[in-house]
């Protein structure tokens, strides 16, 4: 029998073909009830670890996904925070 996902993070697929896929931040424990929705993200870079291309992601290509894998020591994408920040989608104001 599978194990059950523990732990949801956000994600993408690097662009290279048959790369795998990339964790960008963790969101949380998991919880079946919960679906998660990203309001607002621009585009942001990521350089994929494994075959070290920086591909340009957008809010469409990010997706939540349930793991096993324990966030301990999981070090999350600065440019994906950035991204999602909500003062990052501020005009700036005229002066």
């Amino acid at each position: 029998m599978a194990e059950e996902p523990c732990y949801t993070y956000w994600t993408v697929e690097c662009k290279t073909p048959s790369c795998g896929g990339l964790l960008l931040a963790y969101i949380g424990p998991y919880d079946k009830r919960r679906v998660f929705f990203l309001a607002q993200c621009r585009p942001f870079e990521v350089i994929c670890p494994e075959c070290k291309n920086g591909h340009t992601y957008t809010r469409n290509e990010v997706t939540s996904k349930n793991l096993a894998l324990e966030p301990r020591g999981f070090i999350p994408s600065q440019s994906f925070l950035e991204a999602i920040r909500p003062e990052a989608h501020l005009e700036p104001a005229d002066t």
